[in-house]
């Protein structure tokens, strides 16, 4: 029997159940900082997509559902309708 076998076979004495509890709170943080990261990436996804797309001509614009506002920001058109102010 090597050292290892040994040792792997005395740490699994605890219960699954017993052995589950602490790593709980760790599991939740886990979550919420993969939820977070998630946004972050969504939301600088967002901004350099939007970037991207002012550079584009007005009716290449039209064409993908967005028009310019007076003052250059874009706007997203929905139905024939503005559905609002977007960044750049």
């Amino acid at each position: 029997m090597s050292v290892t076998f040994a040792h792997n076979a005395d740490c699994r004495i605890t219960t699954p159940g017993s052995a589950r509890l602490p790593t709980v709170p760790v599991d939740l943080f886990c979550a919420m900082v993969i939820g977070q990261a998630a946004q972050l990436f969504a939301s600088v996804r967002r901004r350099w997509t939007m970037r991207h797309i002012a550079r584009f001509s007005t009716h290449r614009l039209q064409d993908i559902g967005f028009e310019r506002d007076w003052d250059g920001s874009l706007m997203q058109i929905s139905n024939g309708r503005v559905a609002g102010h977007l960044e750049h």
